[in-house]
């Protein structure tokens, strides 16, 4: 029994850092599940609300500008920080190399969850055209902390048609886009 406590005070850093990384996986991975599920049901709530890179005249031609109710630029913005366990498995790439694909969980969750706020922002708009993202590594907020949080702004314009003057003929027809085209 002497031996046994020996050993784990010899290496309780092991013990300890280890049943960090477990619970970090754990409580990681049950966050990001219901944040992934709720990032899927706003999404279908706002698929007809389309969020384009292309410009106006993409979708409207210049001869129906005047159908134009109202224009406005949106803005939807997320700060998102690793748990110690991806932060881990990215120390383990940066020396083996590879991709890792934690951080890449991470950085789409970021980005659909600012799209998601930018089109919240405008639940009137019809279109939201010259859609931009804009990725940021953020300095942490406490000094020598390892983990570094990331920020993603989405912006765009939001367009709103006169309802009562949408064009009648298919020649004349305005083409929205059936789903998102996001870069």
């Amino acid at each position: 029994m002497n031996g046994l406590v020996t050993a784990y005070l010899q290496n309780h850093e092991l013990v300890v850092g280890s049943a960090l990384l477990i619970v970090g996986y754990i409580v990681g991975t049950l966050f990001q599940r219901n944040h992934l599920r709720s990032i899927q049901e706003r999404e279908a709530f706002f698929f007809k609300l389309p969020a384009v890179t292309m410009k106006l005249k993409s979708f409207v031609p210049e001869s129906h500008w005047d159908q134009i109710e109202s224009a406005r630029m949106v803005v939807g913005s997320v700060v998102i920080t690793p748990d110690y366990f991806r932060y881990f498995l990215s120390g383990i790439f940066d020396v083996l190399g590879g991709k890792v694909k934690s951080y890449e969980s991470i950085v789409d969750r970021a980005r659909r969850e600012a799209i998601l706020r930018m089109k919240e922002s405008a639940p009137m708009a019809d279109i939201i055209v010259n859609t931009r993202l804009q990725l940021d590594t953020m300095q942490p907020s406490i000094p020598n902390m390892p983990i570094r949080p990331l920020a993603v702004y989405a912006y765009g314009t939001a367009i709103r048609l006169k309802k009562s003057s949408f064009p009648q003929s298919s020649e004349e027809a305005i083409r929205f886009p059936d789903q998102d085209i996001i870069l």
